[in-house]
This record gives structure tokens, sequence and C-alpha cells, in this order.
């Protein structure tokens, strides 16, 4: 096997985990915020006590910038691995 599809497979492989935990990362924060906007609904449709949550956007932004910086990260490393591989292909 060539070096270069050796590296990009790796590179590859390294760039879909850091896409994985940065997609994860926001999923869960989005997750959060939208069980706190259903407690809300429930709790006017019932008429019982209003919940009040707060902080959850501020979360949800910090959660999309840092995915976003990780997700850019990946990318490149996954198109520097298909790159990669691509030239031991053709150079094989």
């Amino acid at each position: 096997m060539n070096y270069f599809s050796l590296i990009g497979l790796v590179i590859n492989i390294i760039a879909s985990i850091l896409m994985a935990f940065s997609i994860s990362k926001f999923l869960g924060i989005f997750n959060d915020s939208l069980k706190a906007l259903e407690i809300f609904k429930d709790t006017l449709i019932d008429n019982n006590d209003v919940f009040s949550f707060t902080g959850l956007d501020k979360h949800r932004e910090n959660a999309l910038y840092s995915s976003k910086k990780l997700t850019i990260i990946g990318i490149l490393f996954l198109c520097l691995g298909f790159m990669l591989q691509l030239i031991g292909l053709v150079s094989y």
C-alpha cells in the first residue's frame, strides 16, 4: 500500500472524529434548549406555575462557535486526506 494512501486514510479518520465531536457538542446543547422549551410549553398549557430557564442562549452560542471551528478543521483534514489518497492512487 502506498504511503500517501495510508497517511490520507489516517487523516480522514482523525477528521471524522473531530467532526463527530463538534456535531455532538452542538446537538447536546440544542437538545437541552428544546427540552426547556417543551417544559415551558407544557406548563403554559396546563395553567401551572411557569418555569424560567435562563442562560441557554449563551450556552447555545458558545457551542455553535466552538463546533464551527472543529467542523472547519475536520473538513480541511478530510479534504487533505482525500487529496493524499488521490495522489497515492495516481502515483501508484
